[in-house]
């Protein structure tokens, strides 16, 4: 896994987990996915779940938000924080920010932040489609882990 230190956690990308899209159960081993879904019905697609290692985790959950300030979940500070942790680009336009990748720029991303006993795990997510969701894109998983001591910056 990869880590990058900041302050008081450790955020490292996860490289390995499964993705089960409804119908189809794929082992991941390069960070990313992006695939067609199985199917378009919301009924199939709604129970995508990313596992890592026993945790499952629900991508089309009410605890999971869109990376846009079109709502009451992020300010744009909040997207410039997590474009600059999370390898995203911040899209301005008068009405609205909203966070994109550079090979997903059409895509409305979403992220989830899960907490399990251990871990806490924050997956960033985009899905595609002309008028309902046909693809899906994990941008990556990272395990944020707390470190109880300031670091010292020099």
């Amino acid at each position: 896994m990869d880590e990058q230190i900041n302050e008081n956690f450790i955020i490292r990308k996860v490289k390995k987990y499964h993705f089960y899209d409804g119908v189809i159960q794929s082992y991941i081993e390069n960070y990313t996915y992006d695939n067609w879904l199985s199917s378009s019905e919301f009924g199939i697609y709604e129970k995508s779940i990313v596992k890592i290692e026993e945790l499952n985790i629900e991508l089309f959950s009410k605890k999971n938000k869109p990376l846009t300030t079109f709502n009451e979940y992020f300010k744009l500070d909040n997207l410039k924080l997590i474009s600059r942790y999370f390898d995203m680009s911040l899209y301005n336009s008068p009405n609205n920010s909203f966070l994109v990748t550079q090979n997903h720029s059409f895509d409305n991303f979403y992220i989830s932040l899960t907490s399990s006993k251990l871990n806490n795990f924050v997956i960033i997510y985009g899905i595609g489609g002309s008028r309902f969701p046909e693809s899906i894109y994990i941008h990556g998983i990272w395990e944020l882990v707390f470190i109880p001591i300031q670091l010292k910056q020099e």
